[in-house]
């Protein structure tokens, strides 16, 4: 660079949430460079004025030519999450299930949902059933350049279900608004909110172990029972469900059998 100067390029910056890509174009050329936004660091807050971003800075060698590079600091916006959500019945049983909607902003790629009964989730658009009471719920959205959460007050009501006949398993709660008919459970434990009780949560075959809605077997179970036994995640706290082998946990046999009947045409365990 000694002895020469260059007149810097004009630069065209689009900002994504894990990447920059910066257009270089001068008289006679144009160049499009992408670089990790983790470079560099950042002030801890928003010095541009405009909410929802946060400033940070990075460093970045531009090419003006084959044989030389010339080092430039520059500061970026960084586009936080707008959090966002709407919601709808899901359904019409008892108790009621209701399914959320992510609205966010700024390409968030992570949540986290309060739904108000001490229970939450980290997907993205979980379903949810509720049981008698007033819900507030909550809404935490977070990529690599910040979170924002909101709140809706009050936002789901659901009414007592006073039916008491008929009853198909005598436990003083009317078919109507059982989560499990036929099996008797008048404390109506339903641990993971899916609006079917815990004495009955396996429906046809074990080893549903992400305890999702369709009861089906497929890769998201073997990757649950894989993070739960290696890398301390969770499975379904339908032991039932998770449970493959019905040995009274969740073990490695468990991952054996599910693999072996994804990969290697092996046959489940019936739900007891």
């Amino acid at each position: 660079m000694k002895g020469r100067s260059h007149k810097l390029p004009d630069l065209t910056f689009l900002i994504m949430a894990i990447g920059i890509c910066i257009a270089l174009t001068s008289d006679s050329s144009a160049i499009m460079l992408c670089v990790d936004a983790g470079h560099g660091g950042s002030d801890g807050g928003n010095t541009t004025g405009i909410t929802g971003y946060n400033e940070k800075d990075i460093n970045l060698d531009i090419a003006l030519n084959y044989d030389e590079f010339i080092s430039h600091r520059f500061a970026v916006t960084c586009p936080v999450p707008q959090a966002n959500f709407t919601h709808n019945l899901y359904g019409s049983s008892y108790p009621p299930l209701y399914h959320f909607h992510d609205w966010s902003t700024n390409e968030p790629m992570s949540w986290q949902w309060d739904f108000g009964d001490g229970t939450h989730s980290t997907l993205q658009e979980p379903v949810r059933a509720f049981y008698a009471g007033m819900y507030t719920i909550g809404l935490t959205a977070a990529n690599a350049c910040g979170s924002d959460d909101t709140v809706k007050q009050n936002l789901i009501y659901v009414a007592p279900c006073t039916t008491t006949t008929p009853d198909a398993d005598g436990d003083g709660i009317g078919d109507i608004c059982d989560n499990c008919v036929s099996v008797w459970n008048p404390g109506q434990e339903d641990c993971d909110r899916s609006g079917t009780g815990d004495v009955c949560c396996c429906s046809v075959y074990t080893g549903n172990a992400d305890g999702d809605l369709a009861d089906i077997v497929d890769l998201s179970d073997m990757t649950a029972i894989i993070d739960f036994l290696f890398f301390g995640g969770e499975v379904s706290c339908c032991l039932a469900e998770s449970d493959a082998d019905r040995s009274g946990e969740v073990d490695i046999s468990d991952m054996q059998l599910v693999i072996d009947y994804l990969f290697f045409g092996g046959h489940l365990v019936e739900c007891p």
